[in-house]
């Protein structure tokens, strides 16, 4: 009688599913005003990193907001107060980082048109989550 250990495996055309070859690579997106960013948005997106197994986390700070018209503080000063929140969690094990891209769009900013441009940029391979 052969011994267990030693039988052959079934193909993978034989019944067996076939093994993904690695895991998606997960893409978190926070967005929002950060007007100023404050400890709730770190704690979110810790907690995202973790919980999502995020490989990647990109804060975006909106352009011209839709909704709050132009009692916001200017973009550029957003932007960069959100660098430094973001900065806080190199510690986390994801990449982090800030994008422009809704500040340098003109005109009100929209999720959807920051979707679709995050999706031409990395691909269809990335899992979204935001």
């Amino acid at each position: 009688m052969a011994n267990p250990a030693q039988r052959r495996k079934p193909a993978a055309d034989a019944g067996e599913p076939p093994q993904p070859s690695a895991r998606p690579y997960r893409l978190g997106i926070l967005g929002g005003t950060f007007d100023p960013p404050h400890v709730g948005h770190l704690a979110l997106a810790r907690l995202c990193i973790e919980h999502l197994g995020l490989d990647e986390l990109v804060w975006i700070p909106t352009g011209q907001s839709w909704q709050k018209g132009d009692d916001v503080t200017p973009a550029a000063d957003r932007l960069a107060m959100t660098g430094l929140a973001a900065a806080a969690l190199g510690d986390s094990g994801a990449k982090v980082r800030v994008s422009r891209m809704e500040v340098d769009r003109a005109g009100p900013s929209y999720t959807i048109d920051t979707v679709r441009q995050l999706r031409a940029e990395y691909g269809p391979k990335p899992r979204c989550a935001g």
